[in-house]
């Protein structure tokens, strides 16, 4: 046995603030330990069991805890958990790709797996600057990206018929239109792919967070014919890949989840329960004097908070209102995940929370979201000096 410990020694380790080898997200506070994950709930270290009602970021759509994807990734680990695209293909990465292609109806070619939605935007910058240079006529002097501005994280349905009049605009511009549904994507608003209900295709398309579930780092691109041929009739390559591109694990668990949303059909149970969420949103949280708009489609809603209702004046950032509701939502009693954006009326101002629950959720989990939602809205606002 060593030395025992000095006189005061037990009482000083009490008081010492706990550690981690982790750079967390917050250098000042440790974030709280999940130990295990089952349907719609995370249980803590310290017991408390919290509702989630946004799958982290718009990640978790089948809830926690689905036996057929884990045994589908025991299974591809047997045969082989990893070999390099540089050389091999795999049976996960086949699987998974011609399943994707085949859910565009054949209105996409390829697909490029890679494993975050980060690694798929690169990819797809990269994707769209090789296009220009490979096409018959090269036009090496594209080399500039227009986007939208402030769209990151704000679940901001747009007007009917903008993705049409974008469409035209590039089309009439010889530019190509690549559409990021890394979190919008994969069923997350009531389809396949968000750009169904558009009515256009794009050239190339941005895939993640709800393609794996979670199970495994997966994302992807999805690639129009146009730009495919582009590359068989020059270099036959796209000079760009990853170590882990195409990782046999991560697609393995993809394609299991995929086959569950079709196998039970919860592409119809979002739209459902979307409906649901929204009515009950409005129902209880569009006259609070805060909530400056209640914006979303299928699963997945946001929630923006606002100084003065009428002008839709943002709080100063400095109060953090976004980040304040998420964690009083994770106290009790309310115990629920909502997650926090900032910064989308101009890069610093701006405050709301998202809502992203699985897509296999019920009626009676819905109205305990939206309930539990609305009084930490309005515990929030009545403590805020």
């Amino acid at each position: 046995m060593g030395p025992s410990a000095a006189p005061g020694q037990e009482l000083l380790d009490d008081l010492t603030p706990p550690t981690s080898a982790v750079l967390h997200r917050s250098s000042h506070q440790l974030p709280e330990k999940v130990i295990r994950a089952e349907g719609n709930w995370l249980t803590l270290e310290n017991g408390q069991q919290i509702l989630d009602a946004t799958g982290g970021a718009a990640v978790a759509c089948l809830g926690h805890g689905q036996a057929r994807v884990m045994k589908a990734i025991q299974s591809q680990s047997e045969q082989v958990s990893f070999c390099s695209s540089f050389f091999f293909t795999n049976n996960g990465a086949e699987n998974l790709a011609r399943y994707l292609i085949e859910s565009t109806q054949g209105k996409m070619a390829k697909a490029f797996l890679v494993s975050s939605g980060s690694e798929a935007m690169e990819s797809a910058l990269k994707l769209a600057r090789q296009y220009y240079l490979e096409i018959q006529e090269p036009q090496p002097e594209r080399t500039r990206f227009i986007a939208r501005r402030q769209s990151f994280h704000g679940c901001v349905p747009a007007p009917k018929g903008y993705f049409k009049a974008m469409k035209d605009v590039c089309e009439r511009h010889g530019a190509l239109l690549i559409l990021d549904e890394v979190m919008s994507g994969m069923g997350r608003c009531g389809t396949l792919h968000e750009w169904e209900q558009e009515g256009i295709v794009p050239d190339i398309q941005t895939i993640g967070k709800g393609l794996g579930r979670g199970y495994a780092p997966i994302a992807g691109i999805l690639i129009n014919p146009k730009v495919t041929n582009a590359l068989d009739k020059g270099s036959g390559a796209f000079t760009h890949g990853h170590t882990y591109q195409a990782y046999p694990v991560a697609c393995a668990a993809a394609y299991e989840v995929q086959r569950i949303i079709q196998d039970q059909g919860l592409l119809a149970n979002v739209k459902a329960m979307g409906a649901v969420l929204e009515e009950l949103l409005r129902e209880k949280l569009d006259s609070h004097p805060h909530v400056g708009d209640i914006r979303g489609k299928g699963l997945f809603w946001g929630i923006e908070f606002v100084r003065d209702k009428h002008t839709k004046k943002p709080f100063d950032p400095q109060v953090g209102v976004g980040m304040g509701i998420s964690k009083l939502g994770l106290m009790e009693p309310w115990n629920i995940s909502l997650y926090p954006g900032a910064g989308t009326v101009d890069g610093r101002s701006g405050d709301h929370i998202l809502l992203a629950p699985a897509y296999n959720v019920d009626i009676r989990t819905i109205e305990m979201i939206a309930e539990k939602t609305a009084q930490v809205i309005q515990a929030y606002f009545n403590n805020l000096k």
